[in-house]
């Protein structure tokens, strides 16, 4: 069952610039300052804290994606990784590695061999990294025609981490929930820059189509798309999006009002929050995270993906695998559309980091 992979959407989210009325089909852009959005559109109580999923010690700091696949997109490999006897042009950070893959082919072949090459020369680094290079670049499976997100595969350019159970907190909401209480997370690599993944992202028409997906019906609302630089981390964009989702006998639908904030986080890395407080869930929360890919010599190569999400729907039994069919589903979708339309789109990398981006809020307007 994927069924749940519809809930896992819409995290995404940067700033437009205002235009005329807006069409039916999209829901543009006001000024606004964050004490109207707050109130409004994205309560700051449900902006994730770090001690929800983050001990004081980092004692658990191993297993956190967030933390890992930062410290993997800014890790001197040559530095601090045994090198052997033999060095590695191509082996002194991520950036170079992911340089030197498309340089060959970006396929699996070149992949393959890379990592041989790799296992040979540098096998510290190969046994800290291989497996997790393999599982971020090589994304046969995801564009081929049968992918199937239920399916586990090393090949779907996506790496899972473990599920993470939240940790006790005495701050509202959180205290509250009830449920299954855990996280789950989720890492890919993606070819495209944080505009194309906005855009990606926030086209709810072309997301409706998407593979496995099963709305009844799903839209940005109008008058939620608020624009501004008052947030707590600086600039921000916030959206609301209502969906219904059509669940498997004997249940019947799902209805979702989900509300999305993006904004940059301490580090001036992009960051996108997401929570609802909607009547059929018991809690849905999450927080994905941008860290730019670049080489030793300072080129942009991609942008590195984390998101960390939980949620529970009542009374339906949704366990661990539902979940984590989910993650794969609307990550790998996301990751495929957006790197299409960076492709398409074909010119120099726009926002890779400390800026929120322009994008456009598509799709059947919901009141």
């Amino acid at each position: 069952m994927h069924w749940l992979s519809s809930c896992s959407l819409a995290f995404l989210l940067a700033q437009a610039p205002s235009a005329g009325p807006a069409p039916a089909d999209e829901v543009l852009p006001q000024p606004a300052h964050w004490v109207d959005v707050k109130s409004a559109v994205f309560s700051e109580a449900w902006l994730l804290p770090e001690e929800l999923w983050r001990a004081p010690d980092s004692s658990r700091d191993e297993w956190l994606l967030p933390v890992t696949m930062k410290h993997l997109a800014q890790r001197d490999f040559d530095r601090e990784i045994p090198r052997g006897d033999h060095a590695i042009a191509w082996c002194k950070c991520l950036g170079d590695f992911a340089l030197e893959w498309r340089k060959r082919g970006g396929n699996k072949g070149a992949l393959d061999s890379m990592l041989i090459e790799m296992r040979s020369v540098r096998p510290a680094l190969h046994a800290e990294y291989g497996r997790v290079l393999f599982q971020l670049f090589q994304a046969d499976a995801l564009r081929g025609k049968k992918w199937d997100p239920s399916d586990d595969r090393d090949d779907d350019g996506m790496y899972l981490g473990i599920p993470i159970e939240r940790r006790e907190t005495e701050l509202d909401p959180w205290k509250t929930h009830t449920g299954t209480l855990k996280f789950q997370q989720a890492a890919a690599f993606v070819g495209a820059d944080i505009d194309a993944v906005l855009e990606a992202e926030n086209d709810f028409a072309a997301v409706a189509k998407e593979r496995g997906n099963r709305y009844d019906s799903i839209g940005p609302v109008a008058g939620s798309y608020r624009v501004g630089d008052d947030a707590p981390d600086g600039p921000f964009a916030s959206l609301r999006v209502k969906f219904r989702i059509d669940l498997p006998f004997p249940f019947t639908n799902f209805d979702c009002d989900l509300g999305v904030l993006t904004t940059l986080g301490r580090e001036r890395d992009v960051v996108s929050y997401t929570y609802s407080a909607s009547p059929d869930l018991l809690w849905l929360a999450g927080e994905d995270f941008f860290y730019p890919v670049k080489s030793s010599s300072g080129e942009w190569c991609g942008t590195l993906a984390v998101r960390l999400f939980g949620l529970d729907i009542r009374r339906v039994p949704d366990g661990d695998d539902d979940r984590a069919s989910s993650m794969r589903e609307a990550f790998g979708n996301l990751k495929r559309s957006a790197e299409d339309r960076f492709r398409a789109y074909g010119g120099a990398p726009r926002t890779t980091t400390g800026a929120v981006p322009k994008f456009r809020a598509l799709g059947p307007v919901q009141k």
